[in-house]
């Protein structure tokens, strides 16, 4: 038995120090390739810059390029004395004097703009079309394709591009800008071809300069076509292409198109092609020794961990019977008594915390009703005083009958919710009382659905609010009109209760109407206690799903708005003592 716990605590302490080699190993071999590809990303990075620098240079200096001969061709067209003899004079032979001091000036800017290819200016109204091409290059045969694109543009009657635009000429593409001045015109051309050469002459671009429009290269497609370069027009940052994706590619916005570089891959370069390799042995033991800890782990940690929060998803859920596995571990012992010890109290404190919010929510349904009960006593009481003290016998006993069974309602309820169909029939029988208790014809209409009739609310929550209508509007002359509308819509799927109470009196004054619908505390005359009622009795049924509003629609306007919630999510106690 003893050499039997040897052996365990043996096997015990293997597996410890294999785990101890494992978190040595692992961090060992995270830094090593984090390290590996740190400097391989450095040496990325510090290629891609400099392509981007590069780029950026050329792109500037092409834009400078740009501006320059836009401005000279804005001087040129408003500013210079010549080209207004250019197009103004109607002697041809001063126009061909004009035209050529014109181009013997442009001398500078081909010095200046190596990029630019030729210059010319049109006159369609003496027909004197005159170039001026840079000397550097010799176009030949590319030149008359060039003119002939050219001057059937601009003898188009068509309105002529604004701003510099692309022309396809004999197969080469131009930078083209048109500038037009009473009916003469100044023309610039930028050969992109020659752009791509003058950039390894004259900028010393490492790589090879391209234009690209979309899916459509401008320049050196050539070039591109033998190394099996597809150029993406979509991508701003830097990306990867040929055959073997050996080529490093930039790319910068300019006037309607792009320029870019593409340069040589840092892994064409040897050396960095042993970094990408020296790490693949190191990472597999590695990955050897993270399965063997993987499965050590999973079986003395993961099970347990996972069956913990499994445990814990179910209580989210509702379930406060679940309960974790135990295990034999001695920290998950712990963990598994602690936790059932936990759990089972925080389900004594819920069920006490419920039980008391239930309690509070019924103590203060029967605070408010209660408070309703002399507020409607009294003004009974007072109505028949008066039938009284005018001796109308007859009408008293009216008043008795009809008093009989809404004093019954009143007193003898003992319900927090009631049906919508008993309250309205209540709201009926006090309109006919007051019909024989007060001077004038009060009238009720109401329009109620038939799905409406079982909704649960307050009691005597919707005849307070025909009360208020009876004591605020009677003063009026005329018959006072109490209407009740009813509805249900749905919305979203669910359904939306409106109960609208108005009538035709005077409405609320302003001030009345500003502290009821803003919540501000009552004044200090107690007014507006039954309607307050109303609204605190159907926020503790409804809550956050309530909206009470109260306007002036030819006369005073109460609309009630809830959400209609199942069965059993109010208190659907309904029975009455009759």
């Amino acid at each position: 038995m003893k050499l039997r716990k040897v052996l365990q605590n043996r096997l015990r302490l293997k597996h410890r120090i294999m785990i101890a080699i494992l978190y040595v190993l692992i961090p060992v071999s995270v830094v090593f390739a984090g390290i590996i590809k740190e400097a391989l990303n450095e040496i990325q990075d510090q290629v891609v810059q400099a392509n981007m620098n590069s780029l950026q240079i050329y792109r500037n200096t092409l834009q400078t390029e740009i501006e320059l001969a836009e401005q000279y061709l804005i001087n040129l067209t408003w500013v210079n004395e010549e080209f207004a003899k250019f197009y103004s004079t109607e002697d041809d032979s001063e126009a061909e004097k004009a035209s050529q001091a014109i181009l013997s000036g442009m001398e500078d800017v081909f010095q200046a703009n190596k990029d630019i290819t030729a210059f010319i200016v049109y006159n369609p109204g003496n027909g004197i079309y005159r170039t001026k091409y840079n000397q550097i290059v010799a176009y030949g045969k590319i030149k008359q394709g060039i003119e002939l694109e050219l001057k059937q543009t601009l003898k188009s009657k068509e309105d002529k591009p604004l701003g510099w635009f692309l022309m396809n000429c004999s197969g080469r593409w131009l930078l083209s800008r048109i500038a037009q001045r009473n009916g003469a015109y100044a023309v610039c051309l930028v050969d992109l071809t020659q752009a791509v050469r003058n950039a390894r002459l004259n900028y010393n671009i490492d790589g090879e300069v391209f234009f690209i429009k979309k899916g459509t290269i401008l320049a050196n497609k050539d070039w591109m076509d033998e190394r099996g370069i597809r150029l993406d027009y979509s991508k701003e940052e830097f990306y990867y292409a040929g055959k073997k994706e050996d080529y490093i590619i930039v790319q910068k916005q300019l006037a309607g198109f792009k320029v870019g570089l593409a340069m040589p891959s840092e892994r064409n370069n040897e050396r960095v092609k042993i970094l990408y390799f020296s790490p693949v042995i190191y990472l597999g033991a590695a990955v050897l020794s993270l399965v063997c800890a993987a499965l050590y782990l999973k079986h003395e940690l993961f099970i347990p961990m996972d069956n913990l929060v499994i445990t814990m998803r179910r209580i989210q859920g509702g379930d406060l019977t679940a309960r974790p596995l135990k295990y034999k571990g001695t920290e998950f012992a712990q963990v598994h008594g602690t936790f059932n010890s936990m759990m089972s109290e925080i389900t004594t404190l819920r069920i006490k915390s419920y039980e008391q919010q239930l309690m509070a929510e019924k103590a203060q349904l029967e605070a408010l009703r209660m408070q309703i009960r002399p507020h409607f006593f009294l003004n009974c009481l007072k109505s028949i005083f008066g039938l009284a003290q005018a001796g109308k016998t007859e009408e008293i006993k009216k008043s008795v009958l009809c008093l009989s069974p809404h004093l019954r309602y009143i007193f003898d309820i003992s319900t927090e919710v009631i049906t919508l169909e008993k309250e309205l029939q209540m709201c009926e029988n006090y309109i006919s009382l007051q019909v024989v208790s007060q001077c004038g014809s009060p009238k009720l209409n109401l329009s109620v659905d038939t799905n409406v009739l079982m909704l649960k609310v307050p009691p005597v929550s919707i005849l307070t609010l025909v009360e208020n209508c009876m004591k605020h509007g009677m003063a009026q002359d005329g018959t006072l009109r109490v209407q009740i509308i009813a509805k249900s819509y749905e919305i979203d799927g669910q359904r939306l209760a409106d109960i609208v109470v108005r009538d035709n009196g005077p409405g609320f004054p302003e001030k009345v109407l500003k502290v009821l619908n803003n919540g501000e505390e009552k004044e200090k005359n107690n007014s507006q206690v039954g309607l307050r009622n109303v609204m605190n009795r159907f926020k503790v049924l409804y809550g956050d799903d309530l909206a009470i509003t109260f306007s002036n629609n030819d006369g005073a306007q109460v609309e009630i708005m809830f959400l209609m919630k199942e069965e059993g999510e109010v208190n659907s106690n309904n029975s009455l003592c009759q």
